[in-house]
């Protein structure tokens, strides 16, 4: 049986040991759990959506953790930068921005997703945002030895404007 993202990071936070914790991870590993984490915990993801929960109906249909490991894949909608990793290319990334998908909208959207997944999956949806994960003994460093390369360490900056002409 497959499990969902959330159901994976809820089963490694239980384990007792770290070695533990990290074996579990990577028997589950998987794309979604991958873009999952990055979104979490890289910091060169900036999110486009104020802090907090905003007010949404939790979904009230049982499994709905598969709708989850679908939509993970169209969180670049909700993010302004950092998002190289889901290999948009530079163009894409200016053509989402000249959209003009207003911030209310954006918000609106980022409800829609809350109110369609797992409830579960809603939870660690809202943590992603705020740049945690909701489960105890899952650091930065914990998924780092766990998956090596995944997160970067350290924040790329951009090339200031005057080195970028010339």
């Amino acid at each position: 049986m497959k499990l969902g993202v959330a159901e994976i990071l809820e089963k490694a936070s239980k384990a007792k040991k770290s070695a533990e914790k990290i074996e579990i991870l990577r028997q589950h590993a998987c794309p979604a759990l991958y873009v999952t984490l990055r979104y979490a915990l890289d910091p060169n993801v900036k999110w486009g959506l104020p802090p907090g929960e905003p007010p949404y109906k939790p979904c009230q249909y049982i499994d709905g953790e598969g709708r989850f490991m679908n939509e993970v894949f169209k969180l670049y909608r909700f993010v302004d930068s950092g998002d190289d990793f889901m290999n948009l290319d530079r163009y894409k990334l200016i053509a989402r921005h000249n959209l003009g998908i207003k911030k209310m909208q954006r918000e609106m959207l980022f409800v829609t997703v809350l109110e369609s997944i797992a409830p579960a999956d809603a939870k660690l949806l809202l943590a992603m945002k705020d740049k945690t994960l909701p489960y105890k003994g899952l650091s930065l460093k914990l998924i780092q030895e766990a998956f090596p390369g995944l997160i970067p360490e350290e924040t790329k900056t951009e090339p200031a404007m005057e080195d970028k002409v010339g």
